[in-house]
């Protein structure tokens, strides 16, 4: 356990020592498709406002951001936003697409002029733990309309390796255990888990909170791609960052540091939150160190973000803190 004498002065140190850069964050979010007729401007260009329109649907988790006042007009202007481009063949010659990728930060810039809250990257993954109607775990390729859907709203679904799977039931209940482990193997703190049956489905949500549940009923590929809509239409607005938010300072509690390698994974950690400005120690007591953080958007946000990478957990008040997390090693 961490002692109080000395402590606060060696963090003090660790703060000032080189720390990772930023995940970058996922192309994927500022790129966009459509199917052209031809190579002709007129074709590229229209094929270029619809590109931009899935790369908002991405950033916003809305899918009918194209109705909100403003973007269609911005739509217009696409072809100003974009970084590169090329076509592809699909089957056959009436197969071919354009494919577009966009000016991240102009792209953010144009999402703040609109109003619109953006959930900043780097996204962590939602691991996946879905079983089918023999109890079976099901595999990507059989998660295909899951994958896709997920894909179209900005999130990427990955899966556990064969004979490797997390305990759903614990994850589902909040076992500090099981959320530790899928933090370090899988970094996230995000999991959908499933049940398929013949037509029906009921999913949980597991992401630094209540988990959330749901049931469903259709044919099985349709229920796969409501769960991957029903995961974006509860992930993003919850992360997404308030149009216009100037961002502050507040003190945040952190429990669970039982060492220094604990406290220097924890400021890596908050390293790589595009939200965080700074993060500096107080104070220190027992497991736990008191810091000042610095951070765009709001506070909210911020310890969302946390509590997706899964590495961070909320819990109990602390005195003196305006916010209280434990880390899980």
């Amino acid at each position: 356990m961490m002692r109080p004498p000395g402590l606060l002065a060696a963090l003090l140190l660790l703060t000032t020592m080189a720390l990772p850069l930023r995940a970058a964050e996922d192309p994927g979010l500022y790129a966009g498709e459509a199917a052209v007729a031809d190579t002709s401007d007129a074709q590229r260009d229209q094929a270029f406002d619809a590109a931009l329109a899935q790369v908002l649907v991405k950033l916003s988790g809305d899918r009918n951001v194209g109705a909100r006042p403003g973007v269609a007009e911005a739509l217009a202007q696409a072809a100003t936003l974009v970084q590169q481009y090329q076509y592809r063949q699909e089957g056959g010659a009436a197969g071919l697409r354009l494919q577009a990728h966009f000016d991240p930060a102009a792209v953010r810039r144009l999402a703040g002029s609109l109003r619109l809250g953006v959930w900043p990257g780097p996204r962590p993954p939602v691991l996946v733990l879905v079983r089918g109607p023999d109890g079976a775990l099901l595999g990507e390729a059989q998660c295909a309309g899951l994958v896709q859907a997920g894909a179209a709203r900005g999130l990427r679904f990955v899966f556990p390796a064969a004979g490797d799977a997390p305990d759903a039931a614990a994850l589902t209940v909040g076992d500090e255990a099981a959320l530790a482990r899928v933090a370090r193997g899988y970094r996230t703190g995000l999991v959908l888990t499933g049940s398929l049956g013949a037509g029906n489905a009921a999913w949980v949500l597991v992401g630094g909170g209540a988990p959330q549940r749901w049931q469903d009923a259709g044919p099985p590929a349709g229920l796969l791609a409501n769960a991957g809509d029903a995961t974006a239409d509860r992930l993003i607005p919850r992360f997404a960052a308030a149009p216009g938010g100037s961002g502050g300072s507040a003190t945040l509690w952190v429990s669970g540091i039982d060492a220094a390698a604990d406290f220097a994974a924890m400021l890596a950690q908050l390293r790589q939150d595009p939200q965080v400005r700074g993060a500096m120690p107080l104070a220190a007591q027992g497991d736990g160190v008191l810091l000042q953080l610095r951070f765009d958007g709001d506070l909210a946000g911020v310890l969302n973000d946390f509590a997706a990478d899964g590495r961070m957990l909320p819990t109990a008040a602390h005195p003196g803190a305006d916010a209280a997390l434990r880390w899980l090693r």
